[in-house]
C-alpha cells in the first residue's frame, strides 16, 4: 500500500527543478573556468611587462677582500 504518490504534475515540476539545478551548476563551472583562464592570462601579462621593464643589473667586479685592515686608515 502506497503512503504517498507523486502526480504527473509533481513529477514534471521535479524534473524541471532538477534541470534548472544542473543548468546552474554547469554555468557556474563555465564561469569558474573562464575566471581561471583570465587569472592565468593576467599573470602572464604581468610577467611579460615585468620582463620588458626590468633593467639588467650592473655587473659588479670583485674588489679587494674585506679584512680587518681594509677599513682601518
Amino acid at each position: 500500500m502506497a503512503i504517498a504518490t507523486i502526480s504527473k504534475q509533481g513529477l514534471l515540476a521535479l524534473a524541471i527543478l532538477v534541470a534548472v539545478l544542473w543548468g546552474c551548476w554547469l554555468s557556474q563551472q563555465h564561469y569558474l573556468s573562464q575566471a581561471r583562464r583570465n587569472i592565468r592570462r593576467a599573470d602572464q601579462d604581468i610577467q611579460q611587462l615585468d620582463r620588458k621593464t626590468r633593467r639588467p643589473m650592473p655587473s659588479v667586479s670583485p674588489g679587494r677582500p674585506l679584512t680587518s685592515w681594509t677599513g682601518v686608515i
